[in-house]
């Protein structure tokens, strides 16, 4: 028998250099996605700048995920070992009910116990072996491709999939577990759809532009438009590939999520409680609140950034805001100051920043325009001042994160719009609505 020795303060110093070499690649992915965001259209279109961006951003995102890979394996193998010999010096007390072991139990209870993890060192020492200099910040395709095929030749899968559908398993018991991704499939029975089209219909209850759901198991088209609702209005990866399908991150926020109610504190009503009557305190005037289509308000007031007022409909309460219009098909607002930020804060639902379309208008040069917009500040700020962050208008694969702006939708659909999308544009009827004193 051949005692193995293994040190374990070498292999997390290893650890360590693989993280932050992953640190440094995903902080120069995060530098590309930024320049990529903030050029010019017409330098992005130029000589395929902007898809020769995009391949670099997903060559470094695929390194980047082995390396993470690489670290969560060493990570796991240290703490095996560690465990091991804890356990061997136990059951070795155990025996002769002595602290001193005798050298010949010792050697049979090592090898016992040692074998699962004689493979894992030969791994680490292939791994080892590569021709990687730690502590670079330039890596190898070939290196990066080195780790992955060692890991993938072992039984340690290495895949693309995002962490939205790789996350372990909630310890919280009162999540049901998850078998596996769910997705659009209207011909085959799944107890975990049941107890998803339940949860759904029991955090919409009630809420205006949500029609409940069949809880019949099937995921056919009406729990389809409710798992892309859902995860568009919380922020989560929901494109290309993964749009409409749940992983376990999904799955357990639906679990963990409060059911919604308005900001009057009521659950149920068709439709939002607006405050006040036009021209009585609320920052409008008796002019006629207008409802025109995003093309429209571009052409009518251009492109350039201004401060114009918002009131909230729902609230009473208006606010400055830092708004400019744009030829897309919604626009991009940020509170104009601290204090502006301050009055959105006393009007947030149950205290939270939220996705909620509510209706509004908004008044540019005198003329008074119904929106919908939401709450919930994400992306760059146009207005820093205000002291909400800025980031990236490139969205994360695991959600926005905290930003500096908003949203604001007018009274036309966009092409291509989402469930969401048409509930922002539904906010900005209701709105012109309620001008008309429907």
């Amino acid at each position: 028998m051949s005692l193995i020795s293994v040190d374990t303060e070498a292999l997390k110093d290893i650890e360590k250099k693989f993280g932050t070499l992953s640190q440094k690649i995903g902080q120069t992915e995060s530098n590309l996605k930024s320049i990529r965001s903030n050029l010019d259209s017409d330098i992005k279109n130029r000589n395929g700048i902007d898809s020769k961006l995009q391949n670099l951003i997903k060559e470094l995102d695929e390194e980047e995920r082995v390396l993470n890979q690489a670290k969560q394996f060493l990570s796991k193998t240290i703490k095996q070992y560690q465990d091991l010999e804890k356990s061997m010096q136990n059951k070795v007390n155990e025996i002769n009910g002595d602290t001193k072991p005798k050298k010949n139990i010792f050697s049979k209870i090592f090898d016992a116990v040692t074998s699962p993890i004689k493979k894992n060192i030969e791994i680490i020492q292939k791994i080892i072996s590569l021709p990687v200099i730690i502590g670079s910040t330039i890596i190898g395709n070939t290196v990066i491709k080195g780790v992955g095929d060692i890991l993938s030749e072992e039984g340690s899968k290495v895949t693309n999939e995002p962490l939205e559908e790789k996350k372990e398993k909630s310890e919280n018991s009162s999540i049901p577990p998850l078998s596996g991704v769910l997705s659009y499939n209207p011909n085959v029975y799944s107890e975990e759809v049941l107890m998803m089209q339940r949860r759904l219909n029991e955090i919409y209850a009630g809420v205006s532009g949500y029609t409940k759901i069949k809880e019949d198991g099937y995921f056919g088209s009406e729990t389809l438009a409710a798992v892309n609702r859902y995860k568009e209005e919380h922020g989560l990866w929901n494109f290309g590939e993964y749009e409409g399908k749940v992983g376990e991150t999904t799955w357990n926020h639906m679990f963990t999520s409060e059911p919604k109610v308005n900001s009057t504190g009521g659950q149920g009503n068709d439709k939002p409680v607006i405050a006040n009557s036009q021209g009585s305190g609320n920052g409008l005037t008796d002019a006629p609140i207008e409802l025109l289509g995003q093309a429209q308000v571009y052409a009518e007031f251009g492109g350039a950034r201004r401060i114009v007022s918002l009131t909230d409909l729902q609230s009473g309460k208006t606010f400055n805001i830092s708004w400019a219009s744009s030829p897309g098909y919604h626009t991009d607002w940020s509170p104009a100051t601290a204090e502006d930020v301050e009055i959105i804060k006393s009007i947030l639902p149950n205290g939270e920043w939220s996705w909620d379309p509510r209706p509004a208008v908004v008044t540019i040069d005198g003329r008074q325009i119904a929106v919908g917009i939401h709450l919930r500040p994400h992306a760059q700020n146009f207005a820093p001042g205000n002291g909400l962050p800025s980031a990236s208008n490139e969205r994360p694969k695991d959600g926005w994160g905290p930003g500096g702006h908003m949203c604001m939708y007018y009274g036309d659909s966009p092409p291509n719009n989402s469930d969401w999308d048409k509930r922002m544009n539904e906010a900005a009827r209701i709105a012109f609505n309620w001008g008309k004193g429907e």
